[in-house]
């Protein structure tokens, strides 16, 4: 997906850059990849607790369980 690459190219050029994760990670989250949206999520819990809630939300939003 064109989405998908464009966002993983920004976070490899820059590892830091919260919006490409948040975006990703809620990309992942409609095309129902919650193991994707897990992994992305795990990451924004270490840099961004504030962006990891939001995405937490959007999760259980779209009815998945998060991961225990």
């Amino acid at each position: 997906d064109n989405g998908a690459s464009a966002f993983r190219a920004v976070i490899d050029k820059d590892p830091n850059y919260i919006p490409a994760f948040s975006s990703l990670g809620s990309l992942e989250v409609k095309r129902k990849n919650l193991k994707e949206a897990n992994k992305i999520l795990d990451v924004l819990k270490t840099k961004d607790p504030n962006a990891a809630r939001k995405l937490e939300q959007e999760i259980k939003l779209s009815g998945w369980k998060l991961k225990k």
